[in-house]
């Protein structure tokens, strides 16, 4: 055997040991349970809970409000399990299994680009897969169930620059066979991408980084048409994202200004940053409510100096930085990576799993480095980079067996955060169900002196007292805390959660919707509709059924759609008031667009049965 196929057998060797280090080291996720979002996300499914019918399934992937939606992450749930509520364990072992996809793709990926750049690509290869993989920060992106949607975009996203990487290689030689490549990248990989999570569309600006890394100096016009070609992808970025932006969805109900979070998202991403590189147990908890928010460049201080380090990994990621140019690449990846969910868009602060992919970069830019320190101590190097990957591996591990501890997980984040109410609310939810609704109270009364304007503590606090004492908890102070409470809204799901207050009467919930409808932190047209649509629900749940539909109107007027315009209707002919109904549903048809038949053909269908159940002929001929 020639000693270039032994090396290639041992990194072969190498690679399977890793992926199998991986399974077994990361196996406790699968008992994480579901945590936060995750049901909420799926709660579509509800409404067909065995999915018998292809049309339950198309309706369930295209519950999004908002297009494109993310239909093949969803449709990738149902084919691990298609019952409602799914088997948690089930969901999480495809969520590792993808991450070991993952770091298959990432390996290839790397040997490719290091190829011209060192005799050991394979070896380095291997060995910046292993860092990437084995981060801790890398832990919360597999076992939190939903983010299958973030483990499936870089699935697409690393496919895509496995192709273009080639492409380019190949540009001058066989331009044919090249630009059927970019173009399957761009145009069957990134859709795909972006179907999983809307990050996918950055796979445009990857590949013009890596045009200066790989593109040959003589073929400069077919640089040209692929540098307009990946351009075209950003126009519609900027066209999907602008809109969102100047509607303000989201950002009212937050309890920051878009540039408090831009100044937070600073300290951040450097947090990010000293998270994936310097490996611990401690700073990984999932709950980062609490996190401190940046009122300005010098509030607290450390904004200020976080903005300057942030500035200089830019600077350093151009070339007048005068570096190598895969740590150019790299930085400059890693922070094109960050750059949707750490920006302008007014989503939470604080998630590990958004460095999922990007962190990559951050090895990347370090390789040579690393490289050029091998080839003056190379025992020294080798010895430091086991003892790391060695403490990578153990802190993976322990993570998680925290995740998949539910019990002991609740308790220990909640002593990182001591503040957080979303880790109180974990503990005391596990409380709460475990029959000791008392413990789960004095915990949460505990954060009252810490979140004394939080509405959505008080109202948690107030379904326990009922809960407890059988008896209406004084509203007074409730209500006053939903009419001027930032982000009040979310107080409906954490009730929820910590079972329904008994529907006594002397516990009307009216006033305090009512006082969350005024909240101006609750004005944008998306929460204005969940509350409305919340609203109803109580109230037909309390045989107010006129009240109800009133709200429901409402709601409809908020964001008008389909679904909602649909039950108006129903509601409308079941007080037998048809000429509302009917006039409702002729303006339905009316602004019933394509992507609206396309995307909801049960509602459309719906809809044209109750015209002609309602109308006159003269209606149905018009």
């Amino acid at each position: 055997m020639s000693r270039l196929h032994g090396r290639q057998l041992l990194v072969g060797l190498g690679l399977f040991g890793l992926l199998a280090s991986l399974y077994f080291g990361l196996q406790p996720v699968l008992g994480a349970g579901f945590v936060f979002d995750d049901l909420p996300n799926l709660s579509p499914w509800a409404l067909a809970p065995h999915m018998h019918r292809a049309i339950d399934v198309w309706n369930f992937i295209n519950s999004s409000l908002y297009l494109p939606g993310r239909p093949l992450a969803l449709l990738s749930f149902l084919v691990d399990d298609q019952n409602f509520p799914p088997v948690a364990a089930t969901l999480h072992r495809t969520n590792l299994l993808i991450h070991l996809l993952n770091v298959v793709l990432v390996f290839a990926w790397l040997r490719l680009l290091l190829r011209e750049r060192s005799a050991q690509a394979d070896a380095w290869a291997l060995l910046l897969s292993a860092l990437w993989a084995w981060a801790p920060i890398q832990v919360e992106g597999v076992a939190y169930i939903i983010q299958r949607m973030n483990l499936l975009c870089s699935s697409f996203s690393l496919l895509a620059l496995l192709l273009l990487t080639a492409a380019m290689r190949r540009i001058a030689t066989s331009p044919r066979r090249a630009w059927v490549e970019i173009l399957s990248a761009y145009g069957l990989l990134m859709p795909l991408a972006v179907l999983c999570k809307e990050n996918g569309i950055l796979i445009s600006l990857y590949g013009l980084l890596l045009v200066p890394l790989l593109w040959p100096m003589q073929e400069q016009r077919q640089r040209r048409y692929f540098q307009g070609l990946s351009a075209l992808p950003l126009l519609a970025l900027v066209a999907w994202l602008i809109p969102h932006l100047l509607a303000g969805h989201g950002a009212a109900s937050r309890s920051f200004t878009e540039s408090q979070r831009l100044w937070s998202e600073t300290r951040i991403v450097c947090e990010y940053i000293g998270h994936t590189l310097l490996p611990g147990l401690h700073g990984h908890s999932l709950y980062r409510d609490d996190y401190l928010i940046s009122r300005g460049p010098v509030s607290p201080p450390s904004t200020l100096f976080a903005a300057l380090a942030l500035l200089g990994l830019a600077i350093a990621a151009t070339p007048m930085a005068r570096l190598p140019a895969l740590t150019h690449f790299g930085l400059a990846f890693y922070l094109l990576g960050m750059s949707l969910e750490s920006s302008v868009i007014p989503l939470e602060l604080y998630f590990e799993h958004r460095n999922y992919l990007p962190s990559l970069g951050l090895w990347m830019a370090l390789w040579p480095a690393l490289a050029a320190l091998y080839e003056r101590r190379r025992g020294l190097l080798l010895a430091a980079l086991a003892v790391y990957l060695g403490l990578e591996v153990f802190c993976s591990h322990e993570l998680a067996r925290e995740w998949g501890r539910p019990e002991f997980r609740a308790h220990w984040w909640l002593q990182e955060q001591p503040h957080s109410l979303r880790a109180a609310f974990a503990l005391a939810r596990l409380d709460a169900n475990a029959g000791q609704p008392r413990a789960a109270l004095q915990l949460l009364q505990a954060q009252q002196a810490s979140h004394r304007d939080s509405f959505t503590l008080a109202a948690a606090i107030a379904v326990l007292h009922c809960r407890l004492e059988a008896r209406a908890y004084p509203s007074a102070a409730l209500i006053e805390l939903a009419a001027t409470s930032s982000a009040s809204t979310a107080a409906a799901t954490e009730i929820k959660h910590l079972l329904d207050c008994p529907t006594e009467r002397n516990f009307d919930l009216r006033p305090v919707y009512g006082a969350m409808l005024r909240n101006p932190h609750d004005q944008d047209a998306l929460t204005q509709r969940y509350l409305y649509t919340d609203l109803a629900h109580f109230e037909q749940s309390h045989g107010l059924s006129a009240a109800a539909i009133a709200d429901e109107q409402r709601a409809y007027l908020a964001l008008p759609s389909l679904d909602s315009g649909l039950d108006v209707a129903v509601d409308l002919i079941r007080l037998h008031d048809i000429a509302r109904a009917h006039a409702l549903l002729l303006h339905l048809q009316r602004h019933c667009t394509w992507i609206d038949r396309l995307r909801y053909p049960t509602a459309v269908a719906n809809l044209k049965f109750l015209l002609e159940a309602t109308g006159s002929p003269h209606d149905q001929h018009a």
